[in-house]
């Protein structure tokens, strides 16, 4: 072969090589057919199932089959089941899409849920539930994580998500942000524990139009911000109520893709576009941090009693769980059905329209007769398992025995309640541990002041395990010598002296005595003073917080007060302090433990007040520039929004989610305070205050959006939330060093799991009087799970590493171990974890969630 013959080869050669390349460069856009169906918003849920989702999932079928090459991707198991259990026709079409691969099921979850305020366990089971039932029903792993509306994104969620199976991410929210933009489209994000996922941010939204020319204007934007990333995800179709792809959508879409003119117009479906950014090798940026929304913040407190209702409930569940997980070996039936049926109720009222309060006060009605059957399910069930261990108890002896439960996996001490009532003791009444020793005990009116409970210090109860108590007739009036004690106006135990103004009804001081330290800093206001905001936002009232929250333009309510003392024996000292605010009534009751090193407070609202924010606030002695918050199965360091080097995201952070607790430390880590609580996700920690947001008193919903007549439910007339009575519960922690050491994450479990106690008959039984079942080490650890097995008769347990370092973490149980495998959060098995009897020990990563499967 001659020289120009060679060339020619060559340049052929290089010629057939340089095509992919450049197709592989060529602008396109992947138009994924989608309809973002809210399960509840301005209707309710019984709306949704059945005319959104049936109107929009026959319309869906009808285009699809009048037009071949169109997909359609479609999200949450609910909508699903709803179908397949109340219209199975239109399940069977759908069903025989999926099989053609036509119809894209992503998502994985139950239900697209907020995904701030849930708490962790709550993501894995959306996603335990969603997973197994689209495997069960399709044969489908999905592995893309559906969240295109959710009003910001906890940090944790790339580790739950790719703990079952999720590798990828969508959300078109971040487009809303209100004061920094979002700086990426395709991007890894990264969890706590290194975990990392591919998301993606839409350049546009969840529902679409299809416009040449729109498409042309967003992969121009898409390339600005992506270093020239050319290929743009498109979600398009009718959404919030359904509809998804119209005709008009079809016929544009088919013109644009038969034009062959670019950009590149195809049919696609999100897999498939996940698949082409990741062929291309290109390098995405990593966001190592929450995707914190800079909108929608009135949403971690509207609709307080819906969010109590959540948080109670969860706690609630997983008790349920754990005590009918061990009552299994004394005869008990686990209640596996019941807590199904339980958790997908509460999985969706979590949805993200529910859950943060910005939905019509029908929702809401319909979401507290939910809860109120979750309870009785649950309550019905944990009864009948602490019932069944405490009759294989030996509880023979004089009196009436109170066998104390304690839900958590370390051994602890505090205050448990029993009603006289179910003693059927009368007169005064003494509490003797196991030993004969008697215990401090007093008798108090219950909240409804009628029925009479005895409280009492239980010391020692072992790690999920219990004690039993003895209940008598005391012959002498008991004599306790204990340090709590109060004169109205100061409180005090072993630990603290609490001060309160007379005038105002606020603290004067909280002095903690083993520390040598004041907690306060009332050189300007009070503390536990609650702060009134006149709320009024432009737009989206239940969803927004007003100009003058932003600008911290707030008064103090103020007023002549009542302050009385309604508890003084030798457990507890109470205090309750009521004002008036306009029509609305506050009691505010301040209550010191003996020997327990935390200052509670409860709280009462009867609320009439319209457009208002209330928050609790206490100003502290300590400087602070940094706030870590508690998140899903993990915990956040935010950097208060106005300190000195706040950057312009942190100033965003103005108002900020957390779970049951947050903690301010000096700047040398030597000190801090932590702020926990029972039911409340908003906090904020600006000009030396920790404050609390109690409610959100907002025109309901906005009544633009009602306006627009979408529903039925539109012409209703408007409402006020948060207009009603209001019970709270919160605590100061104050503490030497940092929260890690001072184990605020346990403190805050023991004050959300309070101790459980059962009144038992006298009898044998094999079970000694105080017993451990489970016990984890270190303090770092917190096993959150104790349930069966979805697939077996082994137990489930979960466990996450709490302080950002990695351990080692040793599980004791009763009896004998037979073996236990690691497994991910959908139960598959990993890897084999070596037992020692009865004991084992399993490495956990920093920040790490981990599931272990055991079979005892």
């Amino acid at each position: 072969m001659n020289f120009k013959s060679k060339l020619a080869v060559l340049f052929f050669i290089l010629f057939i090589a340089a095509v992919p390349v450049a197709r592989t460069q060529e602008d396109a856009c992947f138009l994924v057919g989608h309809a973002h169906i809210d399960a509840a918003w301005l209707w309710n849920k019984a709306f949704t199932e059945d005319s959104i989702c049936t109107g929009t999932f026959k319309n869906v079928l009808d285009m699809m089959d009048k037009y071949p090459g169109m997909y359609f991707t479609q999200s949450s198991a609910q909508y699903y089941e709803w179908m397949e259990e109340k219209y199975p026709e239109i399940f069977n079409r759908i069903s025989q899409k999926i099989k053609e691969g036509k119809w894209e099921v992503i998502g994985g979850m139950w239900i697209e849920p907020d995904c701030n305020l849930p708490c962790g366990e709550s993501f894995v089971r959306q996603l335990v539930y969603g997973k197994r039932y689209f495997l069960n029903k399709f044969g489908i792993n999905v592995d893309i994580g559906w969240n295109p509306d959710s009003f910001g994104y906890n940090w944790n969620l790339p580790q739950i998500y790719k703990k079952c199976g999720i590798d990828h991410f969508i959300t078109a929210k971040l487009n809303w942000n209100d004061m920094n933009k979002f700086p990426y489209n395709v991007f890894w994000w990264e969890a706590p524990d290194g975990t990392r996922i591919l998301g993606c941010q839409t350049v546009a939204s969840y529902s679409e139009e299809v416009f040449d020319d729109k498409i042309k204007e967003q992969l121009d934007l898409l390339k600005q911000k992506n270093n020239g990333l050319n290929t743009l995800l498109c979600l398009f179709g009718k959404g919030d109520n359904g509809g998804g792809p119209n005709e008009d959508m079809l016929v544009r879409s088919q013109e644009l893709i038969q034009s062959k003119k670019p950009p590149q117009v195809l049919y696609s479906t999100a897999k498939q576009y996940f698949n082409k950014i990741k062929e291309s090798g290109r390098q995405f940026p990593v966001v190592n941090d929450e995707l914190y929304l800079e909108f929608h913040r009135g949403t971690y407190t509207t609709q307080a009693r819906n969010k109590r209702n959540n948080k109670k409930s969860e706690c609630l569940l997983m008790n349920t769980e754990k005590f009918s997980s061990i009552a299994e070996k004394y005869d008990f039936q686990y209640p596996a059905e019941n807590l199904s049926k339980a958790w997908k109720t509460e999985l969706l009222n979590q949805f993200h329209d529910i859950l943060p309060g910005s939905s019509i006060p029908e929702v809401y009605e319909d979401s507290n007769k939910d809860y109120n059957e979750i309870n009785t399910l649950c309550n019905e069930s944990l009864y009948g398992a602490l019932k069944s261990i405490s009759s294989a108890i030996d509880t023979t002896g004089e009196g009436v025995s109170v066998v104390v439960f304690n839900p958590l996996s370390w051994e602890r001490s505090g205050a448990a309640v029993v009603n006289c009532k179910a003693l059927g003791i009368e007169g005064d009444i003494i509490i003797v541990d196991d030993s004969g020793k008697e215990v401090p005990s007093q008798v108090f009116i219950g909240t409804e002041g009628t029925e009479k409970s005895v409280i009492f210090v239980a010391e020692k109860v072992p790690s999920m395990g219990y004690k039993v108590f003895r209940a008598n007739i005391s012959k002498l009036k008991p004599a306790y010598i204990s340090d709590v004690k109060t004169d109205g106006v100061n409180l005090e135990n072993k630990y603290f002296k609490v001060k309160i103004d007379p005038l105002s009804g606020y603290l004067s001081s909280i002095y903690d005595v083993g520390n040598g330290k004041e907690v306060l800093n009332t050189t300007k206001e009070r503390g536990n003073a609650l702060h009134s905001f006149n709320d009024i936002p432009d737009y989206w009232c239940a969803w927004e917080l007003g100009e003058v929250v932003k600008q911290n333009k707030y008064s103090i309510i103020g007023g002549k007060c009542t302050v009385e003392v309604i508890e003084n024996g030798p457990v507890r000292a109470r205090v309750k302090i009521t004002r008036k605010s306009g029509k609305s009534t506050i009691e505010q009751n301040i209550v010191l433990y003996s020997g327990m090193n935390e200052v509670d407070f409860n709280m009462s609202i009867d609320w009439t007040g319209k457009d208002k924010l209330l928050k609790v606030s206490f100003p502290l002695s300590i400087t602070s520039n940094s706030t870590t918050y508690e998140i899903p199965y993990g915990h956040i360091l935010r950097k208060n929004s106005d300190a000195p080097d706040a950057s312009p995201a942190d100033k965003a952070k103005w108002e900020a989610s957390a779970q049951q607790w947050i903690d301010c430390a000096d700047m040398k880590g030597e000190y801090g305070i932590s702020l926990i609580n029972d039911s409340k996700y908003g906090f904020d920690v600006r000009n030396g205050m920790m404050r609390m947001t109690v409610l959100k008193s907002s025109e309901y919903p906005d009544p633009s959006i009602v306006g627009a007549g979408i529903v039925k439910y539109a012409a209703l007339p408007l409402k006020y939330t948060d207009i009603c009575k209001h019970e709270l519960a919160y605590a100061i922690y104050p503490h030497a060093g940092d929260w890690k050491n001072a184990g605020t994450v346990r403190k805050a479990y023991e004050f959300n799991y309070p101790l459980l106690a059962q009144v038992e008959s006298a009898h044998p039984g094999k079970l000694s009087r105080s017993m451990s079942f489970v016990k984890v080490n270190p303090q770092n650890v917190i096993l959150a799970v104790m349930k069966k097995a979805e697939d077996s008769s082994d137990t489930i347990l979960r466990l996450y590493e709490t302080a950002g370092n990695d351990s080692e973490a040793e599980i004791i149980f009763s009896n004998k171990v037979a073996g236990c495998f690691e497994t991910d959060m959908l139960e598959k098995e990993i890897k084999n974890i070596p037992v020692n009897g009865n004991s084992l020990k399993v490495p956990m990563g920093h920040c790490e969630i981990k599931t272990l499967k055991v079979a005892r």
